[in-house]
Formats: C-alpha cells, sequence, structure tokens
C-alpha cells in the first residue's frame, strides 16, 4: 500500500535490441556510427567494459528475484557512458535502455567509483617531480621559463538555456553563453 507497482520495462527485450544495433557479428550500425554514438571506438568502449566487470560484480550479468535476467554489462556500461557523455536525464535513459531513476542513479555511481580505482592511478593523479621538470624544460623551450600549463576558456553559445537563467549566462555577449575552462599543457 502506497507505493506503485513496478513497471515491466521489458529489459531483456532492450538488451537484445542493443546487441543487435551495436555488438553483434554484423551489428546495425557501424564502426563510424558506434564512435559517433558512445564518443569513443568500440575497442575502449571494450577494454572499459572488461575493466569494469573484472572490478566490480555488480556489472555481472545476473537474475532478480523471480528468474528473469537483470541488466547486462554491456546495458549498464552503456547506460553510464550515455548519462555522463550526453547529460541524459533517467527518463531519457529509461526510453533508450528501460533503466529506472534509482537504477541509473546506482548504476553511475558504481562505474564512476569502478573508473577511479581501475583507471586512477595511471589517469588521474597530479605530477611528480620528474613530470613538472619535463612540463617546464617544454614550456622553457617555447620561451615560457617557469610555466607548468596554459589556461584555455572555450566559450559556446546555450541555444536551449531556460529563460528564468539567461540573464545568469549573459555576459557581454547577446546571447546565454556557457564557459569551460581548463589547465592545459603541450603533452
Amino acid at each position: 500500500p502506497g507505493k506503485s507497482q513496478n513497471r515491466n520495462r521489458n529489459r531483456v527485450l532492450y538488451n537484445q535490441l542493443l546487441m543487435a544495433d551495436y555488438f553483434a557479428a554484423n551489428p546495425t550500425y557501424d564502426a563510424i556510427q558506434f564512435r559517433r554514438r558512445f564518443r569513443m571506438r568500440r575497442s575502449l568502449f571494450d577494454t572499459i567494459l572488461a575493466a569494469v566487470l573484472d572490478h566490480d560484480s555488480y556489472f555481472a550479468p545476473g537474475f532478480d528475484c523471480c528468474g528473469v535476467a537483470s541488466f547486462s554489462t554491456h546495458q549498464k556500461v552503456t547506460c553510464a557512458l550515455r548519462y555522463m557523455a550526453y547529460g541524459m536525464c533517467a527518463d531519457q535513459l529509461d526510453e533508450l535502455l528501460r533503466f529506472g531513476e534509482s537504477t541509473v542513479a546506482l548504476v553511475v555511481d558504481r562505474f564512476c567509483r569502478a573508473i577511479i580505482d581501475v583507471f586512477g592511478p595511471t589517469y588521474l593523479h597530479p605530477p611528480n617531480a620528474e613530470d613538472l621538470k619535463m612540463i617546464m624544460k617544454d614550456y622553457a623551450e617555447k620561451g615560457w621559463i617557469g610555466c607548468m600549463g596554459c589556461i584555455d576558456v572555450m566559450k559556446w553559445v546555450w541555444k536551449n538555456c531556460p529563460m528564468a537563467w539567461r540573464g545568469q549566462y549573459k555576459g557581454k555577449e547577446t546571447h546565454p553563453t556557457v564557459a569551460l575552462e581548463a589547465v592545459v599543457d603541450s603533452r
């Protein structure tokens, strides 16, 4: 009482469709379309999928309490990547992959934790003394003595900015813009 009935999202059918579209021997969409939609090559997707699966058993396929197959590893990784790469909301992922809102939140959280644990030591570390010497040497050769990185700013027009936020995101430009600032080096 007081709770809504579970929806039959038909996750097994949507897993079959996902597999046929992108991961079958002869997929519906080719490598170019895969790269455009996933924003990475298929080989990188497979590497991430294998690493996440090895790290966290949550991503292993299984069965629910009724004996129905749970979401597949491909569905879970696709859900997390689409959520982050495209900024999709849970409702969009429900239509595309049949994930409920709470399941999307859980999958993205577990995925991010697995990525940080697996790839963090390699890619998410501050520069050590050797790295700093190499970076400063590269900039010194270009004439920028003592430089460790450059701040880069990129702005783009936010076409779908909500009306209530337009004043907040409008500066000297006549239209709302969003800026991305990053510290970069030449590597």
